[in-house]
């Protein structure tokens, strides 16, 4: 058994894409040509080579034995086919001697009879009408891919796809192998002869520099400046603020383009339908690489309509040695799973991640952006990288998953504003599925998404109201798992899962039962518990603009309406999320972020929260004072009858309650606690006179506050705090005399 060394490949990263691209190509030319054996993963953001070869020995093929792939795109302006192209590098290997250039010699032959048996030229003083390829380009693809050696084909592959009568071209090579006026095969041709001596083959003095530079990481001489790198490293393609001065020449190691383009290869290209329609136009595909979307800013808000992005790449990174064969298998097959489809754009793939929709080993993936940049062309932008691992956040989207797929489809011919929401959706998604720890995440982008959904809801019934066509049905309601996603712990939180969790009822008693839960009032759905269409009637129900105390009031108002049209004989309040008394006082106060809290509110309106018994916080006075007397007071008003230690048992008529919630809402605190004291001497409750309120604000919140849940113990806290105390009927009576 022959002895393995592995290689830490120090120079070699999985970022930028030109370097994790040569880490492949590294692997794939070592195992096709020396030692079919060798194995490649990453470790410690390195690229680690398991092979037989020492080394000296790995060093030595590299300079001395590589035979680089036949990389040739002769349907290309500017490949090197063409009279007025740059015929550097093209020239001397269409003419080399060198055994290792013999394959790329005989690729360039069978080319360059492919253009002239078009009738197209390939030197000067060939006939100058046929010079240029125009309408033949795909006649003269189709007629390289079936006459170009097989060493050649990899290259065709990964850079085109032939959908009938159709060329698409996978992102990762650009348009055809050119990205522009920048053609890669043209640019290769121009390294190798930089690296490698024409007539001979053998390498040049400071080729082996170079390739230590490339391989460890250190310092080496003669970068090539001026050079083109395309799309695949940034940092190196020069530009505006790229050293001191104004503007920085490129600076290119030479054996970076050629490892990078041999690794390419791995990513073969194929044609898919977009948005899984059968019927639908063709796209190009290729492993691992979906449409932009989510956590990219600058990608376009409208992709099918070109913009300034190709899409993105999600990279696969595996800490266990894999051999060729297993890795070409993974590029092979290059998708990724969500909702029992395959992804198509960023967000999907981060679902994907998060929800272990991908397998065979892979632990990570560097996600990259090929996004518009300088001028006209396109860089590979790094987004940051991936861990594969369960989500629960990621989870719980696959459940709404067909209504994201509607509302995306929605957005692409809707309004701006609902591209934008669809854009925050798409946004959170992907932060959500960044978990800070296997099977959690963040309660703040969990709360982001919430938001996000009901905005985009929002967004969207906003823009159709004058239509009477709505395709997209209201979200569907979320599951309680959410709330352990998103509870931060703060008052904010408690307090919009108290109000959320609310619920008019009306009715009964022999008659129809109306409930109305509190999104009812926050967008046109039907009052139904799962809210399966939207409404076109009682719209006035609908609360106006976002500040929460006046929203609170109109919603509080429509209730005690609609409890006195239905004749109902109790305080139209229902909730099962009971909120804490000391929250409560923060809110009276003023001493809370309300629109933080307002759209919370908003975003828990859509989960559902009204099934099982209630719950209260173990301690309602925790954490802080009581409110005053003068809300206690008006909040057992609300009540009918007096029980054990001031706590009652029944709610009063709607009537009633509005004229003491009336004098609230208006800022009359102190008509307000007259009345309510008046109102418990009639239940047979004595409470004691207060010092008048005259601040209009705070008695307008403690209006709005009336509509928080309260429990049973809350309301024995309340009833000492308004000094309340039993009475029988006789003393009540003579009271009220």
């Amino acid at each position: 058994m022959s002895v393995r060394h592995e290689h830490c490949l120090k120079g070699i990263a999985p970022r930028p894409l030109a370097s994790y691209l040569s880490g492949l190509g590294v692997l794939r030319i070592v195992v096709e040509q020396t030692d079919t054996a060798a194995r490649g993963c990453w470790r410690n953001d390195r690229f680690v080579l398991s092979t037989s070869l020492n080394s000296d020995e790995l060093t030595d093929f590299l300079l001395n034995q590589y035979a680089p792939s036949p990389l040739v795109a002769p349907w290309n302006g500017g490949s090197g086919f063409a009279p007025g192209d740059n015929k550097a590098g093209f020239e001397v290997l269409r003419n080399t001697d060198a055994e290792r250039f013999a394959v790329y010699r005989s690729a360039i032959a069978v080319a360059v009879a492919a253009r002239r048996r078009l009738g197209l030229t390939v030197d000067k003083g060939e006939d100058k009408a046929a010079g240029k390829v125009g309408a033949a380009k795909d006649k003269l693809l189709r007629l390289s891919r079936a006459t170009l050696p097989d060493e050649a084909l990899p290259f065709i592959d990964a850079a085109v796809a032939i959908a009938g009568e159709r060329l698409v071209f996978p992102p990762l090579l650009g348009t055809g192998g050119n990205d522009g006026r920048l053609d890669f095969t043209n640019n290769f041709m121009q390294r190798l002869t930089e690296l490698f001596d024409g007539r001979s083959g053998k390498a040049m003095p400071r080729t082996r520099g170079l390739l230590a530079a490339m391989l460890h990481g250190s310092a080496a001489a003669g970068l090539a400046t001026g050079k083109a790198v395309g799309q695949f490293a940034p940092g190196a393609a020069g530009g505006a603020n790229q050293t001191s001065g104004f503007d920085g020449k490129s600076l290119l190691n030479p054996w970076m383009f050629v490892l990078m383009l041999e690794g390419a290869l791995l990513f073969p290209g194929g044609v898919s339908r977009r948005m899984g329609d059968v019927r639908g136009p063709s796209a190009a595909a290729s492993p691992f690489t979906v449409a932009s979307a989510g956590g990219a800013t600058t990608a376009t808000l409208n992709e099918s309509a070109g913009g300034d992005s190709r899409g993105e790449l999600w990279l696969p990174v595996w800490s266990q040695p894999a051999t060729l064969a297993e890795t070409r298998a993974v590029f092979a097959e290059g998708r990724a799973r969500v909702g029992g489809r395959s992804a198509r754009d960023g967000v999907d793939f981060a679902r994907a991640v998060a929800t272990l929709g991908t397998d065979r080993g892979i632990e990570a993936f560097e996600r990259t952006g090929l996004h518009l940049r300088n001028g006209l062309s396109y860089f590979a932008v790094p987004l940051g990288r991936r861990l594969v691992g369960t989500n629960d956040g990621a989870r719980l989207i696959d459940r709404i998953d067909v209504w994201l797929q509607g509302l995306r489809r929605e957005s692409t011919s809707g309004p701006a504003s609902l591209a934008q929401a669809w854009r925050r959706v798409e946004d959170s998604i992907v932060e959500l599925c960044r978990p800070v720890a296997p099977q959690r995440v963040r309660p703040s982008d969990a709360q982001a998404l919430l938001i996000a959904l009901a905005d985009a809801e929002d967004a969207y019934w906003r823009s159709t109201m004058r239509t009477d066509v709505r395709r997209l049905k209201p979200l569907p309601r979320l599951t309680p798992e959410w709330l352990r996603l998103a509870d931060d712990k703060t008052a904010e939180w408690r307090l919009a899962l108290s109000l959320a969790a609310t619920r008019s009822v009306s009715g009964g008693e022999g008659g129809p039962r109306s409930e109305r839960p509190l999104r009812y009032h926050l967008a046109p759905v039907q009052p139904g518990r799962w809210s399966k269409g939207w409404r076109t009637a009682d719209l006035r129900d609908l609360v106006p603009g976002r500040q929460p105390v006046p929203a609170m009031l109109a919603v509080l108002a429509r209730k005690l309406l609609h409890a006195e049209n239905a004749g109902g004989t109790q305080w139209p309040e229902q909730a099962t999320r009971w909120a804490r008394l000391s929250d409560v006082r923060r809110f009276i106060v003023g001493d809370l972020d309300f629109e933080r809290f307002w759209v919370l509110v908003r975003a828990l309106a859509r989960v559902e929260l009204y099934g099982g018994r209630a719950w209260e916080p173990d301690n309602p006075a925790a954490s802080g004072p009581l409110p005053g007397a003068d809300f206690a007071q008006v909040r057992l008003c609300l009540l009918d009858r007096a029980g054990a230690n001031g706590v009652f048992a029944q709610s009063s008529s709607g009537v009633r309650d509005r004229q003491v919630v009336g004098l609230l809402a208006a800022g009359r605190v102190d008509d307000a606690a007259r009345a309510a004291r008046r109102r418990l001497r009639a239940l047979g409750v004595a409470a004691p006179a207060l010092h008048p309120v005259v601040d209009t604000a705070v008695g307008r919140r403690m209006a709005a506050a009336l509509l928080f849940g309260l429990g049973p113990a809350a309301l024995r806290q309340l009833a000492l705090r308004a000094g309340a105390k039993h009475q029988d009927r006789a003393q009540a009576n003579q009271s009220s005399a």
